[in-house]
């Protein structure tokens, strides 16, 4: 949770539905619905758009930092890089 954050830990609450949905069709035999598999599916295609918007912001803010410090050893004077670093 530290390397990713806390929206990484409530994105994967809800794939616990689909686990129980599938566990129980398996191994108690119960009757999966048009809408509990509907349900699954958009469940899944949510958790990976959260994921892709995160990991995107992530390398948007990795290129930014990476931007900052080549500006900051550009300059070598201290007090810019007392302001950019």
């Amino acid at each position: 949770m530290q390397d990713r954050g806390p929206v990484f830990v409530s994105a994967f609450n809800p794939l616990g539905l689909v686990f129980v949905a599938i566990l129980g069709s398996t191994i108690l035999a119960e009757k999966l619905n048009l809408g509990s598999v509907l349900g699954a599916v958009i469940i899944v295609f949510g958790l990976y758009l959260v994921l892709w918007g995160k990991c995107k912001d992530q390398n948007q803010q990795h290129q930014e930092s990476s931007i900052a410090q080549q500006q900051c050893d550009r300059h070598g004077d201290s007090d810019v890089k007392t302001q950019c670093c």
